[in-house]
């Protein structure tokens, strides 16, 4: 845990993917033990595109990343699960959550095509490692620097110019004028076509989304399952997951980080004998707060931006409290009172105690 903390304001609504014409979470899969077999994957879109296993089943394996389980597919004595139904022309997007596992050689086929040949869309990853996005011939290719880490894979066919993304990092190549019949996850309809690896989500979309949405989902799957510091610096969403809404100002602030919730309610019981000789019993409920001290905010931008913030949480405006700057986790809050107190230090420093206590916001 870090000493340092921040509050954001307003409170912020996490993105989440819309517009789907498939999408495959193995967190939403239900009623299989760990280690069993994933005989259909639910598309959980709405639109039905369920897969169904061909051959061997994968495995389903939990716990695997940020507490999120997995699909296991394994190259050996495993096939592919297959939709013949998914018919899509260009442009289309597909984004995709795995790792690739070391050991047996030859190219991993993430995601295929339903139909053979060259006419197929083809996401792959071959030992060097270099990853290959196939839109009927030769696509375009980039580079990951550890294929075994869980990577986020997104790649776009548009009939122009085929993109490739990962992790965040762009790459292009041909006109990529194939369209996409069925889709297979773990392997591709040619014999021997396989993939060694975990899969935690697969979204596919009927058009070729903006760089803004693809970053949204980008930011989304990373910071879902656990991948985040593998986006770039330079990404959006690399200091946290993509949200909706006004943007947001981040008030930063050293002070020992706490563990206490901002809301914490108690109930106290306590029993008054009367000299009536009823029983009457009290239950009282103690609420605690969140309050800290802001000490040393010099005169300007700083005590500006408390004050802009106060003004905004005075009106009843929610903000996010991160208890800890180092971690994804915060509870949105309401303020409940404030207080300051200036002591002059000298020209141009004053010392400003600016006292807070909130509580989180209970739906």
């Amino acid at each position: 845990m870090s000493y340092l903390q921040k509050i954001v304001y307003p409170s912020q609504t996490l993105w989440t993917p819309s517009g789907m014409a498939a999408r495959y979470d193995a967190s939403a899969l239900t009623g299989i033990a760990g280690g069993g077999s994933v005989a259909a994957w639910p598309d959980i879109s709405g639109n039905g595109f369920n897969l169904a296993a061909t051959g061997t089943s994968p495995l389903y394996r939990t716990n695997q990343f940020s507490g999120l389980p997995a699909v296991q597919f394994n190259r050996t004595g495993m096939l592919w699960l297959n939709t013949a139904g998914l018919s899509l022309s260009n442009p289309a997007t597909l984004f995709v959550v795995a790792t690739r596992s070391t050991g047996g050689g030859g190219f991993d086929y993430i995601v295929g095509d339903y139909s053979s040949g060259v006419g197929s869309n083809m996401l792959m990853v071959n030992p060097s490692p270099t990853v290959y996005w196939f839109q009927g011939n030769y696509g375009c290719t980039g580079t990951l620097s550890s294929p075994a880490a869980l990577n986020v894979y997104g790649a776009v066919s548009n009939g122009v110019s085929s993109l490739l993304r990962l992790n965040g990092n762009q790459f292009t190549g041909n006109a990529g004028s194939s369209s996409t019949t069925g889709i297979i996850l773990g392997g591709n309809q040619s014999a021997g076509a396989t993939y060694n690896g975990l899969l935690g989500e697969a979204i596919l979309y009927p058009s070729q989304l903006s760089t803004a949405n693809l970053q949204n989902n980008e930011g989304y799957l990373a910071w879902k399952w656990g991948s985040q510091a593998l986006l770039p610096s330079g990404h959006p969403w690399a200091g946290g997951p993509p949200s909706v809404g006004t943007p947001p100002s981040v008030l930063p602030f050293v002070y020992p980080a706490r563990n206490q919730d901002p809301y914490i309610p108690d109930e106290k019981g306590e029993t008054d004998y009367s000299s009536y000789g009823d029983d009457q019993t009290v239950l009282e409920r103690i609420d605690h707060f969140i309050e800290f001290d802001m000490p040393l905010i010099t005169l300007g931008a700083d005590t500006a931006n408390w004050e802009a913030f106060l003004e905004y949480a005075a009106t009843g405006g929610h903000f996010d409290y991160y208890p800890d700057l180092a971690s994804s986790s915060y509870t949105t809050c309401h303020l409940m009172s404030k207080g300051n107190r200036v002591a002059h230090k000298y020209p141009g420093m004053n010392k400003l105690n600016q006292t807070i206590r909130f509580r989180k916001v209970i739906s």
